[in-house]
């Protein structure tokens, strides 16, 4: 997965609907950065959300570093996005926004994991009936077995929390 910021329109307090930079670039600019925004989450999403406007998208290559690729954030800083949404994965994606929280000119940036995959049907969500039975956590484990020492952090967990002292 790779990073996704959008921008979208705000309600001013007089109820007028001021657009965000990333909405109201001059033409020739909205055609290239409409090029951008080829995959297929973004696709889906703006058809979906006909007033949503995305400011852009950029997936990095694979790689354990942290440090933004220098077209990534001369994007971020011309577009300049309400939300970023990174998508790098638990707990890599916690630790960019963090390092660069300071450095961009983002209100809100929210780490967003696998969720872009579902939206873009690569990776089905579980059945109906799992959801409900809050056992998709099972479905995953069964359809990407690769995740199961992911899956382990979880009872640490919950027994970090069962430990933790109550007030």
């Amino acid at each position: 997965s790779g990073s996704f910021s959008c921008s979208l329109a705000r309600p001013e307090k007089n109820g007028e609907v001021k657009e965000s930079p990333s909405t109201s670039m001059p033409c020739s600019r909205r055609t290239e950065m409409a090029s951008r925004l080829s995959s297929p989450p973004a696709r889906k999403l703006t058809a979906q959300y006909p007033g949503l406007k995305i400011a852009g998208c950029y997936s990095p290559a694979f790689s354990n570093s942290l440090e933004i690729a220098p077209e990534a954030a001369a994007q971020i800083l011309e577009t300049r996005p309400d939300i970023l949404l990174v998508a790098l994965g638990n707990p890599k994606q916690e630790r960019w926004i963090a390092k660069h929280k300071n450095q961009l000119p983002v209100p809100v940036m929210i780490g967003i994991g696998g969720s872009l995959d579902f939206v873009a049907g690569v990776i089905q969500r579980a059945p109906q009936w799992m959801q409900q039975m809050s056992l998709e956590w099972l479905y995953r484990l069964i359809t990407q077995p690769w995740r199961w020492r992911r899956q382990l952090d979880l009872p640490r967990f919950a027994w970090a929390v069962w430990r933790e002292p109550k007030n």
